[in-house]
Protein backbone atom coordinates (compact mmCIF):
# COMPACT_ATOMS: atom_id res chain seq x y z
CA UNK A 1 0.00 0.00 0.00
CA UNK A 2 1.60 3.48 -1.11
CA UNK A 3 2.15 5.80 1.54
CA UNK A 4 1.47 9.57 1.62
CA UNK A 5 1.30 12.85 3.73
CA UNK A 6 -1.23 15.44 3.57
CA UNK A 7 -0.93 17.92 0.49
CA UNK A 8 -1.90 20.96 2.59
CA UNK A 9 1.31 20.82 5.04
CA UNK A 10 2.78 19.14 7.99
CA UNK A 11 0.39 19.26 10.93
CA UNK A 12 0.43 22.26 13.25
CA UNK A 13 3.28 23.92 11.89
CA UNK A 14 1.53 24.66 8.46
CA UNK A 15 -0.75 27.22 10.59
CA UNK A 16 2.12 29.62 10.98
CA UNK A 17 3.59 29.08 8.23
CA UNK A 18 2.07 27.91 5.10
CA UNK A 19 5.15 27.88 2.39
CA UNK A 20 7.16 26.80 4.59
CA UNK A 21 4.90 23.85 5.44
CA UNK A 22 4.32 23.28 1.79
CA UNK A 23 8.37 23.03 1.09
CA UNK A 24 9.07 20.95 3.67
CA UNK A 25 6.55 18.40 2.89
CA UNK A 26 7.82 18.78 -0.81
CA UNK A 27 11.32 18.12 0.08
CA UNK A 28 10.86 15.33 2.56
CA UNK A 29 8.75 13.27 0.72
CA UNK A 30 11.63 13.29 -2.31
CA UNK A 31 13.67 12.27 0.54
CA UNK A 32 12.05 9.41 1.56
CA UNK A 33 11.40 8.47 -1.90
CA UNK A 34 15.46 8.63 -2.17
CA UNK A 35 16.03 5.90 0.84
CA UNK A 36 13.34 3.78 -0.87
CA UNK A 37 10.94 3.80 1.92
CA UNK A 38 7.97 3.15 -0.55
CA UNK A 39 5.51 1.69 1.79
CA UNK A 40 6.47 3.48 5.20
CA UNK A 41 6.98 7.10 5.83
CA UNK A 42 9.00 7.67 9.19
CA UNK A 43 7.34 9.39 11.68
CA UNK A 44 8.61 12.59 11.57
CA UNK A 45 6.20 14.86 11.16
CA UNK A 46 4.00 13.36 13.67
CA UNK A 47 6.92 13.03 16.09
CA UNK A 48 8.01 16.74 15.67
CA UNK A 49 4.01 18.46 15.89
CA UNK A 50 3.49 16.25 19.28
CA UNK A 51 7.19 17.71 21.09
CA UNK A 52 7.46 20.76 22.10
CA UNK A 53 10.76 20.50 21.37
CA UNK A 54 13.46 18.82 19.29
CA UNK A 55 14.48 16.18 21.98
CA UNK A 56 16.28 16.44 25.16
CA UNK A 57 19.08 18.22 24.21
CA UNK A 58 17.78 19.74 21.21
CA UNK A 59 18.32 18.90 17.53
CA UNK A 60 20.67 16.43 16.64
CA UNK A 61 21.57 13.03 15.31
CA UNK A 62 19.93 9.87 16.69
CA UNK A 63 17.53 12.17 19.08
CA UNK A 64 14.03 10.59 20.09
CA UNK A 65 10.89 13.05 20.63
CA UNK A 66 9.71 12.04 23.81
CA UNK A 67 7.11 14.20 25.17
CA UNK A 68 3.82 13.69 24.70
CA UNK A 69 2.86 18.00 25.17
CA UNK A 70 1.72 19.70 22.49
CA UNK A 71 3.95 22.25 20.43
CA UNK A 72 3.55 26.15 20.52
CA UNK A 73 3.29 28.72 17.81
CA UNK A 74 7.28 29.42 18.83
CA UNK A 75 8.54 25.61 18.29
CA UNK A 76 6.66 25.06 15.24
CA UNK A 77 8.15 27.55 13.17
CA UNK A 78 11.44 26.17 14.11
CA UNK A 79 10.25 22.59 13.08
CA UNK A 80 8.93 24.15 9.98
CA UNK A 81 12.59 25.92 8.95
CA UNK A 82 14.47 22.90 10.79
CA UNK A 83 12.57 21.07 7.91
CA UNK A 84 13.28 23.41 5.31
CA UNK A 85 16.55 22.97 5.87
CA UNK A 86 17.53 19.61 6.75
CA UNK A 87 14.77 17.77 5.08
CA UNK A 88 17.07 15.43 2.52
CA UNK A 89 19.21 14.15 6.11
CA UNK A 90 16.61 14.05 8.23
CA UNK A 91 15.26 10.71 7.79
CA UNK A 92 19.00 9.14 8.07
CA UNK A 93 19.35 11.74 10.87
CA UNK A 94 17.23 10.64 13.36
CA UNK A 95 15.93 7.31 15.18
CA UNK A 96 12.14 7.48 14.79
CA UNK A 97 9.54 4.51 15.38
CA UNK A 98 8.28 3.88 11.78
CA UNK A 99 4.48 3.40 11.14
CA UNK A 100 2.37 3.12 8.21
CA UNK A 101 0.63 5.60 6.65
CA UNK A 102 -1.38 6.64 3.69
CA UNK A 103 -3.73 9.91 3.42
CA UNK A 104 -7.02 8.05 2.69
CA UNK A 105 -6.49 4.49 3.89
CA UNK A 106 -8.92 1.72 2.34
CA UNK A 107 -10.89 0.40 4.61
CA UNK A 108 -14.67 -1.07 5.64
CA UNK A 109 -17.27 1.44 4.64
CA UNK A 110 -18.86 3.33 7.66
CA UNK A 111 -21.77 1.63 9.33
CA UNK A 112 -23.84 3.21 12.47
CA UNK A 113 -24.67 0.63 14.90
CA UNK A 114 -27.01 2.88 16.54
CA UNK A 115 -28.91 3.44 13.38
CA UNK A 116 -29.04 -0.34 12.29
CA UNK A 117 -30.48 -0.73 16.25
CA UNK A 118 -33.41 1.53 16.16
CA UNK A 119 -34.12 0.69 12.91
CA UNK A 120 -34.73 -2.57 14.05
CA UNK A 121 -36.87 -1.51 17.27
CA UNK A 122 -34.06 -2.50 19.43
CA UNK A 123 -34.09 -0.48 23.12
CA UNK A 124 -30.19 1.02 22.89
CA UNK A 125 -28.49 2.00 26.34
CA UNK A 126 -25.64 4.59 27.00
CA UNK A 127 -23.65 6.39 29.53
CA UNK A 128 -22.80 10.60 28.97
CA UNK A 129 -19.10 11.49 29.35
CA UNK A 130 -18.35 14.86 30.28
CA UNK A 131 -14.73 14.79 32.15
CA UNK A 132 -11.64 15.38 30.08
CA UNK A 133 -10.49 11.55 30.55
CA UNK A 134 -9.37 9.12 27.82
CA UNK A 135 -9.23 6.45 30.68
CA UNK A 136 -13.48 6.87 31.40
CA UNK A 137 -13.84 6.93 27.99
CA UNK A 138 -11.79 3.37 27.52
CA UNK A 139 -13.25 1.85 30.53
CA UNK A 140 -16.54 2.57 29.01
CA UNK A 141 -16.12 1.37 25.82
CA UNK A 142 -15.47 -1.99 26.84
CA UNK A 143 -18.51 -2.35 28.60
CA UNK A 144 -21.70 -3.37 27.10
CA UNK A 145 -22.92 0.49 26.41
CA UNK A 146 -24.39 0.82 23.00
CA UNK A 147 -23.39 4.26 22.50
CA UNK A 148 -21.33 7.04 24.57
CA UNK A 149 -22.72 10.97 24.11
CA UNK A 150 -19.70 13.68 25.04
CA UNK A 151 -21.34 16.63 26.74
CA UNK A 152 -20.13 19.48 24.37
CA UNK A 153 -22.97 21.56 25.42
CA UNK A 154 -22.36 21.53 29.18
CA UNK A 155 -18.90 21.56 30.39
CA UNK A 156 -15.24 21.67 29.69
CA UNK A 157 -15.32 19.58 26.54
CA UNK A 158 -14.02 21.35 23.33
CA UNK A 159 -12.80 19.94 20.01
CA UNK A 160 -9.27 19.62 21.42
CA UNK A 161 -9.95 17.61 24.66
CA UNK A 162 -12.97 15.65 22.34
CA UNK A 163 -10.17 14.58 19.40
CA UNK A 164 -8.64 12.36 21.68
CA UNK A 165 -11.84 11.09 23.76
CA UNK A 166 -13.30 9.84 20.34
CA UNK A 167 -10.46 8.34 19.33
CA UNK A 168 -10.29 6.02 22.42
CA UNK A 169 -13.77 4.60 21.08
CA UNK A 170 -11.97 3.09 18.20
CA UNK A 171 -11.85 -0.36 17.55
CA UNK A 172 -14.92 -0.91 20.44
CA UNK A 173 -18.49 -1.91 20.01
CA UNK A 174 -19.45 1.62 20.74
CA UNK A 175 -20.67 4.44 18.89
CA UNK A 176 -19.19 7.65 19.61
CA UNK A 177 -21.72 10.62 19.98
CA UNK A 178 -21.45 14.80 20.30
CA UNK A 179 -23.97 16.84 21.69
CA UNK A 180 -22.51 19.97 20.39
CA UNK A 181 -22.34 23.20 22.13
CA UNK A 182 -25.33 24.56 19.16
CA UNK A 183 -27.03 24.11 16.59
CA UNK A 184 -24.19 26.01 14.85
CA UNK A 185 -22.51 24.72 11.61
CA UNK A 186 -19.08 25.13 12.74
CA UNK A 187 -19.42 23.27 16.04
CA UNK A 188 -21.55 20.68 13.88
CA UNK A 189 -18.72 20.58 11.48
CA UNK A 190 -15.92 20.06 13.59
CA UNK A 191 -17.54 17.15 15.85
CA UNK A 192 -18.05 15.12 13.13
CA UNK A 193 -14.67 16.15 11.15
CA UNK A 194 -12.99 14.19 14.58
CA UNK A 195 -14.98 11.02 14.32
CA UNK A 196 -18.30 11.59 15.63
CA UNK A 197 -20.59 9.53 14.23
CA UNK A 198 -23.85 11.36 15.48
CA UNK A 199 -25.02 14.32 16.61
CA UNK A 200 -27.36 15.59 19.20
CA UNK A 201 -28.57 18.85 18.48
CA UNK A 202 -29.68 20.91 21.39
CA UNK A 203 -32.37 23.77 21.59
CA UNK A 204 -34.13 22.31 17.98
CA UNK A 205 -37.58 24.68 18.17
CA UNK A 206 -38.69 24.83 14.58
CA UNK A 207 -38.34 23.19 10.95
CA UNK A 208 -36.82 25.72 10.09
CA UNK A 209 -33.69 24.94 12.72
CA UNK A 210 -34.03 21.18 12.21
CA UNK A 211 -33.00 21.84 8.28
CA UNK A 212 -30.19 23.54 9.36
CA UNK A 213 -28.50 21.37 11.74
CA UNK A 214 -29.10 18.66 8.78
CA UNK A 215 -27.42 20.34 6.21
CA UNK A 216 -24.44 21.43 8.53
CA UNK A 217 -24.17 17.78 8.95
CA UNK A 218 -24.14 16.61 5.51
CA UNK A 219 -22.36 16.63 2.29
CA UNK A 220 -23.86 18.63 -0.88
CA UNK A 221 -25.72 17.42 -2.36
CA UNK A 222 -27.81 17.12 0.89
CA UNK A 223 -26.01 19.63 2.39
CA UNK A 224 -22.91 22.30 3.47
CA UNK A 225 -20.67 20.23 5.25
CA UNK A 226 -17.25 20.95 3.98
CA UNK A 227 -14.79 18.17 3.42
CA UNK A 228 -12.04 17.78 5.93
CA UNK A 229 -12.71 14.40 7.80
CA UNK A 230 -9.11 14.17 9.38
CA UNK A 231 -10.18 11.31 11.27
CA UNK A 232 -10.42 9.30 7.99
CA UNK A 233 -6.44 9.04 8.28
CA UNK A 234 -6.45 7.19 12.21
CA UNK A 235 -10.00 5.32 11.59
CA UNK A 236 -8.94 3.61 8.50
CA UNK A 237 -11.67 4.65 6.40
CA UNK A 238 -11.51 5.15 2.42
CA UNK A 239 -12.33 8.61 1.26
CA UNK A 240 -15.07 7.65 -1.77
CA UNK A 241 -16.73 5.05 0.50
CA UNK A 242 -17.09 8.08 3.32
CA UNK A 243 -18.45 10.22 1.43
CA UNK A 244 -20.77 7.44 -0.60
CA UNK A 245 -21.74 6.78 2.85
CA UNK A 246 -21.26 9.38 5.46
CA UNK A 247 -24.67 11.29 4.56
CA UNK A 248 -26.47 8.23 5.01
CA UNK A 249 -24.96 6.82 8.33
CA UNK A 250 -24.56 10.29 10.74
CA UNK A 251 -27.11 10.08 13.48
CA UNK A 252 -28.90 13.12 13.75
CA UNK A 253 -30.43 13.72 16.88
CA UNK A 254 -32.11 16.75 17.69
CA UNK A 255 -33.42 17.97 21.36
CA UNK A 256 -37.02 18.38 22.38
CA UNK A 257 -36.90 20.80 25.17
CA UNK A 258 -39.03 23.96 25.21
CA UNK A 259 -42.96 24.26 24.56
CA UNK A 260 -42.10 25.87 21.07
CA UNK A 261 -40.38 22.62 20.48
CA UNK A 262 -43.39 20.87 21.67
CA UNK A 263 -46.38 22.67 19.56
CA UNK A 264 -43.59 22.44 16.07
CA UNK A 265 -43.11 18.26 16.94
CA UNK A 266 -44.35 17.03 13.77
CA UNK A 267 -42.41 19.63 11.89
CA UNK A 268 -39.07 18.86 13.42
CA UNK A 269 -39.71 15.14 13.33
CA UNK A 270 -40.44 15.17 9.51
CA UNK A 271 -37.65 16.89 8.65
CA UNK A 272 -36.00 14.54 6.36
CA UNK A 273 -32.31 13.64 8.01
CA UNK A 274 -33.42 13.57 11.34
CA UNK A 275 -33.30 10.06 12.52
CA UNK A 276 -34.01 10.59 16.38
CA UNK A 277 -35.43 13.24 19.07
CA UNK A 278 -33.84 13.66 22.67
CA UNK A 279 -36.65 14.82 25.46
CA UNK A 280 -34.31 17.23 28.12
CA UNK A 281 -36.74 16.43 31.06
CA UNK A 282 -35.13 19.38 33.06
CA UNK A 283 -34.90 22.03 30.15
CA UNK A 284 -38.33 21.55 28.89
CA UNK A 285 -40.09 20.86 32.97
CA UNK A 286 -38.57 24.57 32.88
CA UNK A 287 -40.24 26.09 29.64
CA UNK A 288 -44.01 24.67 30.97
CA UNK A 289 -43.19 26.55 34.48
CA UNK A 290 -41.82 23.43 36.66
CA UNK A 291 -38.72 24.59 37.35
CA UNK A 292 -36.26 21.70 38.75
CA UNK A 293 -39.76 19.27 38.32
CA UNK A 294 -39.41 16.99 35.50
CA UNK A 295 -41.09 14.73 37.03
CA UNK A 296 -44.15 16.42 37.84
CA UNK A 297 -47.29 14.91 36.97
CA UNK A 298 -47.90 17.36 33.81
CA UNK A 299 -44.57 16.87 32.61
CA UNK A 300 -45.34 13.12 32.49
CA UNK A 301 -48.22 13.96 30.55
CA UNK A 302 -45.88 16.33 27.93
CA UNK A 303 -43.51 13.81 28.04
CA UNK A 304 -45.78 10.53 26.97
CA UNK A 305 -47.37 12.83 24.56
CA UNK A 306 -44.28 13.82 22.65
CA UNK A 307 -43.17 9.77 22.65
CA UNK A 308 -47.14 8.71 20.93
CA UNK A 309 -46.21 11.51 18.36
CA UNK A 310 -42.94 10.07 17.67
CA UNK A 311 -44.28 6.30 17.20
CA UNK A 312 -47.06 7.63 15.11
CA UNK A 313 -44.41 9.22 12.84
CA UNK A 314 -41.89 6.35 12.97
CA UNK A 315 -39.15 8.56 14.70
CA UNK A 316 -37.29 6.89 17.58
CA UNK A 317 -37.49 8.80 20.84
CA UNK A 318 -34.50 9.34 23.65
CA UNK A 319 -34.81 10.14 27.07
CA UNK A 320 -31.79 11.80 29.06
CA UNK A 321 -31.10 10.21 32.66
CA UNK A 322 -33.36 11.06 35.91
CA UNK A 323 -33.43 8.03 37.53
CA UNK A 324 -34.10 4.68 36.95
CA UNK A 325 -37.77 4.60 37.36
CA UNK A 326 -38.20 7.20 35.14
CA UNK A 327 -36.05 4.85 32.76
CA UNK A 328 -38.40 1.92 33.35
CA UNK A 329 -41.32 4.20 32.41
CA UNK A 330 -40.22 5.57 29.45
CA UNK A 331 -38.80 2.08 27.63
CA UNK A 332 -42.65 1.12 28.33
CA UNK A 333 -43.88 4.28 26.50
CA UNK A 334 -41.84 3.24 23.76
CA UNK A 335 -38.57 4.94 24.07
CA UNK A 336 -35.22 3.40 22.66
CA UNK A 337 -32.52 5.53 23.24
CA UNK A 338 -32.04 5.46 26.87
CA UNK A 339 -29.49 6.89 29.03
CA UNK A 340 -28.58 4.79 32.32
CA UNK A 341 -26.52 7.49 33.92
CA UNK A 342 -22.99 9.53 33.36
CA UNK A 343 -19.82 9.15 34.23
CA UNK A 344 -19.81 11.23 37.74
CA UNK A 345 -23.07 9.80 38.35
CA UNK A 346 -21.79 6.22 38.44
CA UNK A 347 -19.03 7.48 40.41
CA UNK A 348 -20.72 8.95 42.73
CA UNK A 349 -23.75 6.07 43.10
CA UNK A 350 -20.54 3.57 43.58
CA UNK A 351 -18.78 6.23 46.36
CA UNK A 352 -22.15 6.90 48.49
CA UNK A 353 -22.62 2.75 48.32
CA UNK A 354 -18.98 2.67 49.74
CA UNK A 355 -19.36 4.85 52.36
CA UNK A 356 -23.11 3.28 53.35
CA UNK A 357 -20.98 -0.18 54.16
CA UNK A 358 -18.89 1.46 56.79
CA UNK A 359 -21.62 3.77 57.90
CA UNK A 360 -20.72 6.89 56.70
Amino acid sequence: MASGISPSGVGAYGICCPWIARAATARMMKAVNATGTENRLLGVIPAMISTPSFGPGGPGPRRRFESPLGISVFHARRVSIYLLKRSESIVKSYEITTFPITYFPAGEPMRNKLKEKLRNGEVTYGVSVGTPSNDIVELVSNLAFDWIWFDGEHGPLNTEILHPMIQATRGRDVTPLVRVPWNDMVHIKKALDIGAEGLIIPWVNNREQAEYAVRAAKYPPMGIRGMGARFLNTAGLDLAEYLRTANEETFIMVQIETVEAVENLEDILTTPGVDAFLVGPNDLAASHGYVGQPTHPEMEKVIKGIMDRGKELGVPGGFAFISMEANRKRIAEGFQWITLGSDMGFLAQAARASLAEVGR
